[in-house]
């Protein structure tokens, strides 16, 4: 039996959020200077997900985004639905 994209269930998710996500990821972006360390947490076309200890550091709008990047699923979870690249970095 095939399944109706209707009948898929993801759990709950936040448009908003995943919109703030990436205008955090779009302004760490166009922060990187040719050269910087930061490039080299990038891979060839692919955009990383921020690790929490990342998010952390981003001040009290940081420490909230990470609080729902838990509730939503892990960060695993959320760059799958935001098309981000996961990496396990710490």
């Amino acid at each position: 039996r095939q399944t109706d994209a209707t009948e898929m269930k993801w759990g709950p998710f936040s448009l908003d959020f995943a919109l703030e996500l990436m205008e955090h990821v779009r302004g760490k972006m166009l922060d990187i200077k040719p050269g910087d360390q930061a490039a080299l947490l990038q891979t060839p076309g692919k955009i990383l997900m921020p690790s929490e200890k990342e998010l952390l550091q981003e001040g009290e709008r940081g420490k909230q985004m990470a609080g729902l990047v838990r509730k939503y699923g892990g960060y695993e979870s959320v760059a799958r639905r935001v098309g981000l690249t996961h990496s396990s970095r710490p």
